[in-house]
């Protein structure tokens, strides 16, 4: 084989191993500062109203219900008369301890003066110490006798104040367990009562959006075509082992205010700290974004990214974003810019 066949074997094998290197091409881009491009982004997540105070209201004494005057609907101030129940036996008992009390005062008194007595007497020895140490403990027996009658007429006032059953708080009757003419026994719930201005929301959310909730501009709970401003009031340190969500509860801070146990979503609003969707590639399995810097094409990964989404993108509002051409360009390509 002569000597220049054997040249162009050896140039052609050297082309089949050892494709030709070509540097990378420089392509032309448009770029635009993150600050011009980004955007903030809504989130909604369902919430219901919780009702914090609504209370079973129930007689503290027995008897039967004379008068029920409130109707499921009744708007009530804190001390209207609820239920009246028929008093007449406490008010006997009321007045069999007053009449004992009477009693006891008279024979205190009696004792009294029995004891005056017995204390001139003791002076000319007429009377023995063992009798005077006796009246004396008959006065303090008397005494003990009158303070115990007290109480119990204290007792018999209170179950007389009993009978009439009022609002511990204004609100509206939502429900009647009973009705005029029944019995009622102590501890046994009549009314439903309802504070309307006592209520709050209830949110659950992924762990990872309560940090984004907290740093937002605004949040809004929208139910029935109505809108109503709210602010965290606390995050629950609970989190569910199952969904990872962790409940939080808002209050609201406007006069208006939603019914109790309705439904709707809470909306929120971030800071314009997202990268439209359109400029959020994907390379290598990650998303990112491609930023110009000193006529290179950077590609940065962003964690939080997903396809088809704006992504939350911790940038500099300064950083320059390749907004042309960027399916083109690999992690470290040159670039010119053509703005």
């Amino acid at each position: 084989m002569s000597i220049h066949v054997q040249r162009h074997l050896i140039v052609l094998m050297f082309l089949c191993f050892f494709p030709r290197l070509e540097a990378q091409e420089t392509i032309a881009v448009k770029v635009k500062s993150f600050n011009d491009i980004a955007q903030s982004r809504i989130y909604e997540y369902p919430a219901r109203v919780i009702n914090l105070q609504v209370a079973d209201i129930a007689a503290e004494t027995q008897g039967r219900i004379l008068e029920f005057p409130v109707e499921v609907g009744s708007q009530v101030a804190e001390g209207d008369t609820l239920v009246t129940l028929d008093c007449s036996r406490p008010r006997i008992e009321q007045d069999r301890i007053r009449a004992g009390l009477k009693r006891l005062r008279a024979k205190k008194e009696l004792t009294q003066q029995q004891l005056d007595r017995a204390r001139g007497l003791e002076s000319s020895r007429s009377i023995s110490r063992d009798e005077l140490d006796q009246k004396q403990t008959q006065l303090d027996a008397d005494n003990a006798s009158i303070e115990e009658q007290l109480a119990l007429l204290e007792s018999a006032k209170k179950n007389i104040s009993d009978c009439t059953v009022t609002a511990p708080f204004s609100g509206i009757v939502i429900q009647k367990m009973s009705a005029q003419g029944a019995y009622a026994n102590a501890g046994n719930p009549m009314v439903r009562l309802l504070q309307q201005k006592a209520v709050e929301l209830e949110l659950e959310l992924p762990i990872n959006q309560v940090n984004i909730l907290q740093q937002a501009q605004s949040i809004k709970y929208l139910s029935n075509q109505k809108s109503y401003p709210v602010s965290i009031r606390t995050v629950l340190p609970v989190v569910n082992a199952q969904s990872l969500q962790q409940k939080l509860r808002l209050k609201f801070i406007s006069d208006a205010l939603p019914p109790g146990g309705s439904f709707g979503v809470v909306r929120y609003e971030t800071d314009k700290n997202y990268l439209p969707e359109a400029f959020v590639h994907q390379r290598q399995g990650e998303f990112g974004v491609f930023l110009a810097k000193q006529s290179t094409a950077t590609f940065v990964i962003l964690p939080e990214a997903q396809e088809g989404q704006a992504a939350f993108a911790p940038l500099d509002p300064s950083d320059l974003v390749v907004i042309s051409d960027a399916k083109r360009l690999r992690h470290n390509n040159p670039i010119a810019v053509s703005n």
